[in-house]
């Protein structure tokens, strides 16, 4: 009798359970929505920006004259990332960088509704309305907030840190017309608190990611005058990228002319650190030099004639001789040709792998003397130095 009494008092505490885990799971699917939908658009935004700094690195207008100027490319290439036909003028798509902040309307604490309120159909079928698509601003006058800047990278700053105001220890802003050695490209997402967003010219910039489960309800309501609300402002997302110059380590061949391509020409380690002008020190060798670290050797005959392209400066006093670096040869503007290297390690490890690490080692110092007291420049390559998501 009294285990009978037991069991009925037990009855629809199950249902309690699941009811309970229901509410939580719900909790967990709206973080999932929101969240989801801030990291994808962080993501796409960081792989625009990561294209642009390089883009734009690759053909500095440094004497701006407005001729092969890498803002220009660059910030097409950035709005091209977010459109599927290279036309950002009439996109009717769904790519973009994330929902534009228009598709939630309201007073942004109380009173919501989507897109413009007048249905779910109509929501649907002008979905591309309600996407953020960046347009880039070129900033000229080369402002630390801007969306393309130009700058030095300073690779041993004690801090990598973007600051509110978009200030950086590791990136010092250009002088307009100076010559630079690194690019920094930005888009960004906020409620724009200090007024350095959406400035027409220097930089771009939305409201900050709406919230969809979170916005109707998931989040407290702030008073109607506060300085910021998810509710209402949606979420800060910020996406920068700093592509800089570094010593190019491989070099490429190729038949185009529209392209810098490597040559059967080299000079010496001792001739290209002692001479303003190597012209007369460029002699022919037996092979076509591509690879730091690659052995090397100058040919008995033959002269150079004022060929274009990339030569190796040698080491002859290392055992083989060996290639510690490039030099763009002969005479040609630098706008009409399009680059050919790479400073990238992983692109000569087949070479470097076969040395030992101290052979590695005696090729770095060499190398790294020739940069500290040449009367000429190694041959750089643009590389992605430095990223936030």
């Amino acid at each position: 009798m009294n285990k009978s009494r037991c069991r009925r008092s037990r009855t629809g505490q199950s249902l309690l359970l699941v009811m309970f885990m229901l509410v939580v799971l719900a909790g967990i699917m709206a973080l999932t929505l929101d969240f989801g939908f801030v990291l994808q658009s962080r993501r796409l935004m960081q792989t625009g920006v990561n294209t642009a700094a390089l883009e734009g690195l690759r053909n500095l207008d440094s004497d701006n004259d407005n001729v092969g100027d890498g803002r220009q490319n660059a910030a097409a290439l950035l709005r091209n990332v977010f459109d599927d036909n290279l036309d950002p003028t009439a996109n009717n798509t769904t790519v973009g960088a994330g929902i534009d902040s228009s598709l939630v309307q309201g007073d942004g604490f109380q009173q919501t509704t989507l897109g413009n309120g007048t249905g779910s159909q109509s929501l649907y079928e002008n979905r591309s309305d309600f996407i953020y698509r960046p347009i880039p601003q070129l900033n000229t006058l080369n402002l630390p907030n801007g969306d393309m800047v130009e700058g030095e990278y300073i690779d041993n700053a004690t801090s990598h840190q973007e600051f509110s105001d978009y200030q950086r220890d590791d990136f010092s802003v250009g002088v307009p017309g100076d010559p630079s050695s690194a690019f920094l490209s930005r888009l960004r997402r906020t409620h724009d608190p200090d007024g350095e967003d959406r400035i027409a010219g220097v930089s771009s910039g939305s409201g900050g990611l709406p919230l969809l489960m979170g916005r109707l309800g998931w989040f407290s309501v702030k008073p109607a005058g506060s300085s910021y609300s998810i509710r209402r402002d949606g979420v800060t997302v910020r996406a920068t990228a700093i592509a800089d110059q570094k010593i190019a380590v491989r070099v490429w061949v190729t038949t185009d002319t529209k392209i810098f391509s490597a040559i059967p020409f080299g000079v010496s380690k001792s001739d290209f650190v002692s001479k303003i002008d190597i012209s007369a020190d460029i002699k022919p060798t037996t092979n076509v030099i591509t690879q730091f670290g690659q052995s090397a050797e100058f040919a008995p005959s033959g002269s150079y004639s004022g060929e274009v392209g990339y030569i190796a400066v040698i080491d002859e006093t290392l055992s083989p001789p060996r290639a510690i670096g490039f030099f763009q040869a002969g005479s040609v503007s630098a706008s009409s040709r399009q680059a050919n290297a790479s400073s990238r390690l992983q692109d000569v490890w087949g070479v470097l792998s076969e040395l030992t690490a101290s052979e590695r080692s005696i090729l770095r110092a060499s190398r790294s003397e020739v940069g500290s007291s040449s009367a000429n420049h190694l041959l750089t390559s643009g590389v992605l130095v430095r990223a936030i998501r």
